[in-house]
Parts: structure tokens; sequence; C-alpha cells
């Protein structure tokens, strides 16, 4: 005799992991079976999170020099920045002009996320701005392209902390 879904017992949520098996029952009474991995996939997208440490070298080349954040995502996808938090780690001096860190789309016009905090004389942590300043003149998010941290108006000067960047975001298939 085959079991009927009251008959299971109930997981606990440490037993649910990536490669974990969920059974329900749908409303006409069919058994279905699904992994938890594709159903986190179905509910919540191609969410994904990332971080980058920073150091004062590179911060101080951040203009000229932007780091990669999040890698090109393929052919037909943008990268949508969902969250950044930004820690800053105060060591003997702050970095002077253009302190302005910015999460941009290389060859977007505007950044998706921006906060002015180098010139911070104590260690930081910030959650970074959504930037909705973007008209229609603006580019944002641009097809299989990566996005990076920079400075905005120039490299800053002097300054011997580091960074470290948290990104949470979503892969997008146009």
């Amino acid at each position: 005799m085959a079991t009927t879904i009251s008959q299971l017992t109930q997981a606990s949520a440490s037993e649910i992991t990536t490669g974990a098996q969920l059974i329900w029952q749908t409303e006409d009474g069919n058994t279905r079976r699904v992994l938890w991995s594709d159903l986190q996939t179905i509910l919540m997208g191609s969410r994904y999170t990332t971080s980058l440490v920073l150091s004062a070298g590179e911060i101080k080349t951040l203009n000229t020099t932007p780091i990669e954040l999040v890698a090109a995502p393929g052919s037909g996808k943008v990268v949508k920045i969902q969250s950044i938090v930004a820690n800053l780690t105060f060591s003997t001096a702050a970095f002077a002009t253009n302190t302005n860190l910015q999460i941009i789309t290389s060859g977007a016009s505007v950044a998706q996320y921006e906060l002015d905090m180098l010139g911070a004389t104590v260690s930081t942590i910030r959650q970074m701005k959504d930037n909705t300043t973007s008209n229609v003149a603006h580019t944002q998010l641009l097809d299989n392209t990566a996005v990076n941290v920079m400075a905005e108006t120039g490299d800053p000067t002097t300054g011997d902390g580091t960074v470290t960047i948290y990104a949470t975001y979503d892969i997008i298939t146009l």
C-alpha cells in the first residue's frame, strides 16, 4: 500500500538542504516531487551574494582602475544589484578627495548604488543607497556586462584603510 502525504513525518528546517527533495500534493490529488534547490530558484529567482575586499592601494586607483564585483552573466542577461553593504576599516588616515564609492555596470552612464564614505575618520559599516537619479537619457543596466566598484569622479588620495563590499544581486534573463 502506498504512503499518503498525511503519513509522512514533517521535516525540520535543518533537514532541508540543497539536495533535499520535497513532496507535495496538488489540488487534484496528484503527488509531485521537486528538489529544494529548484524550488528556491522558482520562489526566489536567481539571487546571489558576493563580497570583495579592497586594499588601500586598490581604493586609491578606483576611478582609473575599477574593480569587478560581479562578472558578466552571459548574453541575454543583466545583473541587478539588490543591496550593498560597505564595511570601511579605518587605519591611520582617511581617504581624501573623490570619496564617493559607486557600484556601476561597466559602460553605464549612471551607477546602481553609491555612497560617500571613504572620507570617514572611524571604522564604519554602511548600507549604500540605490541610485534613483536615472532619467531616460541614462543607461544603468546593460546586457552581458560586469558590475564594478569605482570612485565617482577621480582617484582618492592619501588614506590607508580597507573596504569590504557585500552585495546581493539577481541575474535577470531578458
